[in-house]
């Protein structure tokens, strides 16, 4: 890695914000040497909102896909509890994918949609939603590609559910905040006012607010409630999304995913969800280097791992320096742009690896 000043990052995330890519993010980097942490800008474009600071919540977005769910999974794997090539209908019969595994799930080669749009109808009943959600079928054949899906890491999700008897967010709790001794992140967040806002309320969305008799229904914004539809209408802990935490939070984990704080799985269990079932693929829940993406080019990162959040946020490790980069912005406040952030993520990394 390269050493970066503090006042480098700093100034990265100001001129960003100056540019409105986002109102506010947190940033930093995590390394042999210790942790370099900034904060830039404020909840909101509103010269009058909160600061950004080592409190604010994020919304992590599919982060929790490996910050939650595949970090249960692991301890569940490193235990013995679960054995990732046992097929999903194991645990949820009424899934019609009787080849499907755990492992195809998490690796995004089940053959499942990307993803599935419940907000098309919008209904506030989260048992609905759910059952609409395990009807699902694969379009795809097992291992016949591999198809980024939330709907992998939500049928991860009823499954390990349905296994241990304990919501996601219990099991969280449980394996990996309290173990970890992570202070702030949840699902469900009691603080509204300590979590960054994200989009503008679509219509549908304050129409099943008032329906579920929540806080704050008339809010213009996304704040303290996860962003992502799908995870909102299925009560807010799907796997795909859901979690908040603070950028100390993300940290703390990064610390165990890298191997650099022991004892919370063993090593061997960490490698194996690290690496690609073949060269080229991905990790179990972990993303890795693509060539279009946006370690492009950065040969060394080319063993790195990790995971990108619609929000705006990033938790990538690289295991042959032990250095981890996490950025954690609100850039879909107001509304969602994807370009400027695809931009700032390569000028960060090149920075970091290049």
């Amino acid at each position: 890695m390269n050493i970066v000043s503090a006042e480098t990052w700093r100034q990265m995330l100001e001129e960003a914000i100056a540019e409105r890519y986002f109102p506010g993010a947190a940033l930093a980097v995590v390394s042999p040497a210790g942790v370099t942490s900034v904060f830039g800008g404020r909840f909101t474009y509103d010269p009058d909102s909160r600061v950004v600071d080592a409190e604010s919540l994020w919304d992590m977005a599919s982060v929790t896909k490996v910050m939650a769910t595949t970090s249960v999974v692991m301890r569940l794997v490193d235990r013995g509890e679960l054995d990732l090539a046992e097929p999903l209908m194991t645990d949820l019969p009424q899934v019609q994918a009787p080849d499907v595994t755990y492992e195809d799930c998490l690796r995004h080669e089940a053959g499942w949609a990307p993803y599935v749009s419940l907000e098309d109808v919008a209904v506030a009943d989260v048992a609905a939603n759910r059952a609409r959600l395990l009807a699902q079928t694969p379009v795809a054949p097992r291992r016949s590609g591999t198809v980024y899906s939330c709907l992998s890491l939500q049928m991860v999700t009823a499954g390990i559910e349905a296994r241990t008897g304990k919501s996601l967010p219990e099991l969280f709790a449980r394996e990996v905040a309290e173990p970890m001794g992570l202070k702030a992140a949840t699902f469900h967040p009691r603080e509204r006012e300590s979590c960054v806002p994200t989009e503008e309320n679509p219509p549908w969305r304050v129409r099943v607010s008032k329906e579920r008799n929540e806080p704050h229904p008339d809010s213009p914004y996304t704040q303290g409630s996860v962003h992502d539809p799908a995870c909102y209408l299925l009560g807010g802990a799907a796997g795909n999304a859901g979690l908040f935490a603070t950028l100390w939070d993300v940290v703390r984990w990064g610390k165990y995913i890298l191997g650099t704080e022991p004892g919370w799985v063993a090593e061997s269990t960490l490698v194996k969800f690290q690496n690609p079932r073949v060269p080229g693929s991905r990790g179990l829940g972990f993303d890795r280097p693509s060539p279009d993406g946006f370690l492009a080019g950065l040969n060394r990162a080319s063993d790195s791992f990790g995971h990108l959040g619609f929000t705006g946020t990033l938790a990538w490790f690289n295991p042959s320096d032990s250095t981890a980069l996490i950025l954690l912005t609100n850039r879909v406040h107001p509304q969602r742009d994807m370009s400027n952030i695809i931009c700032l993520r390569r000028k960060i990394a090149a920075e970091l690896w290049k």
